[in-house]
């Protein structure tokens, strides 16, 4: 039956009403999973289905599971001790190196930051500072991100238990051209994975085999496509070995074309509520991804 405008509207709000409630509501399996379930209908506009009928629903019973407060994803999570993972797996220095890790807002101060540097809370994501060529930075903004609390703001469980610190890192290449790949992983294979490049500003989808993939997002293709790094065997072989820990894992890095860093690991992508533009792109991810793969 179809269902008529007004009524698809109402879902909506009821949809939004709810997850917003939700957020409210203890910490723990109960809230996370009601929290979880309505913020789905929200960003998707429908129900859940199978875990395996698409990535969104794959994502959704991986956290109604309780499957994101295991020890390995707690810890990836954690952008110090994700780190010290990256290294101790792949039997070398393979993570952008760390410059000091500050565990208390009273070790804000100006000295604690070089030059140039890169500023993030080891338990969030998205917060980032750039330092470059001394230039004056915020301690008040850089104190608030002990505050920023990823579990009380989208209930993903692997952050809940996290130490609260923030992370001083180099500049990755010494400020060199390099592209970020975010490489999508399923049963320890990368299947698919966003190639970031022109500062953010462009975007790629690529399958392992570096062939261009047709799925619609908002940024926009480059102006020239991005060939296929020197090192991809190399980083192909370091980001499966990673993820052979985990059923399904993002692994996040930067590579100039002959090197690469590794920066951190997904367990996540978007929380599941990232929400395809176009009408088929949903199966093609999930083909991809997935496979002939069934429960």
């Amino acid at each position: 039956m179809k269902i008529k405008r007004v009524d698809k509207w109402a879902f909506y709000k009821v949809a939004i009403g709810m997850s917003k409630l939700a957020l409210h509501l203890p910490a723990g399996t109960l809230g996370d999973r009601m929290f979880a379930f309505f913020l789905f209908l929200e960003r998707q506009g429908r129900l859940p289905k199978g875990r395996m009928d698409g990535f969104q629903d794959y994502l959704y019973s991986m956290k109604k599971s309780g499957e994101l407060l295991s020890l390995p994803r707690q810890m990836v999570s954690d952008k110090e001790y994700g780190k010290l993972f990256i290294n101790d797996v792949l039997g070398g220095p393979f993570a952008v190196p760390t410059l000091r890790v500050l565990r208390a807002p009273d070790e804000v101060v100006a000295e604690a930051f070089p030059p140039d540097c890169a500023i993030k809370p080891t338990h969030a994501s998205q917060k980032v500072i750039i330092r470059r060529n001394n230039a004056p930075i915020d301690l008040e903004e850089i104190r608030s991100f002990f505050d920023a609390d990823l579990y009380r703001e989208g209930r993903e469980q692997n952050y809940r238990y996290l130490e609260h610190k923030v992370i001083v890192e180099p500049i990755v290449f010494d400020g060199a051209d390099f592209i970020e790949l975010n490489l999508q992983c399923y049963k320890g294979r990368a299947k698919l994975m966003s190639v970031k490049c022109e500062g953010g500003k462009a975007r790629e989808r690529r399958d392992r085999d570096w062939n261009e993939v047709d799925i619609v997002f908002t940024k926009p293709k480059p102006k020239v496509p991005v060939p296929k790094p020197e090192s991809w065997d190399d980083i192909l072989h370091a980001v499966e070995t990673i993820a052979s820990r985990f059923e399904y894992i993002r692994v996040d890095l930067y590579t100039t074309g002959t090197e690469f860093l590794i920066g951190e690991i997904t367990n996540c992508h978007t929380n599941a509520v990232m929400k395809f533009k176009r009408e088929g792109d949903a199966d093609t991810y999930k083909r991809l991804l997935f496979g002939s793969v069934h429960d």
